[in-house]
């Protein structure tokens, strides 16, 4: 079993979001600047368990290769596990999202199984991984890493692209198997404010919401042609009329139980909010919502400073 496998990342300029951002890009380009000359001669490290199919790996892939293409060094490693752990994972991503899974418990045999795998990895993160980089772990599979990453004298970021708004027992038992696992964490990420676990008071918390690429193909527009022609491929809409489907769409039109729901996707926004502008989409090459200085809403108390995370080699 292969515990660690780098990922090939191009290096992608970001002057490209000049075509989409025009003047808006000017007031970013101050901080791919400072970002170079802060994190020189550091590596800054992405660890998560796949390089292909799902969110994160989508993600990552643009991103990372815009980060090397502004001239830092950044570099992406999966992590390999036996079927154990992978079981035990997919629990615990189910359970935080407030479902049952396989129905299977979390307990002393799943710990173990999830640490002895992490064994491997740890080791192997170990000889590459130097004082004074930056590691940015990702999701469940990976947060028992931060323990040893933290005592090699890397800067841990732990980074959670899960949660559900109103958490049940089952999002509580997923939180409590990974709490113990990021008490080194230097700060944590979660996707939105209401994500944010109940018991990490006084921890150093960002709040990024998920991005994709501007020039990804999910991010261009569509004729309604070509729409009509896709739902029509996926059986979402007749073939006999697909344009009138996509017209529809274009709309804004509803089906009654969708406009009850509220037309909600999978990060619970509704349609007007994930309809984006072509500024909004620079959060691909931008950073934390909150930073030095900003404020973050403690969802138990009063706002409070998120202060900068400390790189000292």
């Amino acid at each position: 079993m292969q515990t660690l496998t780098k990922v090939h990342l191009p290096a992608l300029s970001p002057k490209r979001f000049r075509s989409v951002a025009g003047d808006q890009f000017k007031k970013i380009e101050p901080d791919i600047a400072r970002a170079r000359e802060d994190l020189a001669g550091r590596v800054i490290w992405h660890v998560n368990s796949t390089a292909r199919g799902g969110g994160v790996a989508e993600m990552l892939r643009s991103y990372l290769a815009y980060g090397r293409g502004a001239g830092v060094d950044v570099r992406w490693v999966v992590i390999g596990g036996d079927q154990r752990f992978f079981e035990v994972t997919k629990r615990i991503h189910n359970n935080l999202h407030g479902a049952s899974g396989d129905g299977g418990v979390l307990g002393p045999d799943e710990r173990s199984a999830y640490e002895s795998a992490l064994e491997g990895p740890s080791e192997a993160l170990a000889s590459v991984v130097r004082a004074g980089d930056v590691v940015f772990l990702h999701d469940p599979q990976t947060a028992g890493l931060v323990s040893s990453l933290h005592a090699n004298g890397a800067a841990v970021i732990w980074r959670c692209h899960v949660g559900v708004e109103d958490p049940n027992e089952l999002v509580n038992r997923g939180w409590d198997f990974l709490r113990p696992y990021l008490t080194g964490a230097d700060a944590l990420v979660f996707s939105r404010t209401a994500f944010v676990w109940d018991g990490l008071r006084g921890r150093r918390i960002w709040i990024m919401p998920p991005t994709i690429d501007a020039f990804s193909p999910k991010n261009q527009a569509m004729t309604a042609g070509t729409v009509g022609a896709v739902l029509a491929t996926i059986g979402l809409a007749p073939v006999s009329a697909p344009r009138r489907w996509a017209a529809k769409l274009a709309s804004g039109s509803r089906t009654s139980s969708c406009r009850s729901s509220g037309c909600r996707n999978t990060f619970g926004t509704s349609r007007k909010s994930w309809q984006t502008t072509p500024s909004d989409r620079l959060s691909v090459v931008g950073r934390p919502q909150l930073g030095p200085g900003r404020r973050f809403r403690d969802p138990h108390g009063p706002g409070r400073q998120s202060p900068s995370l400390s790189l000292g080699r």
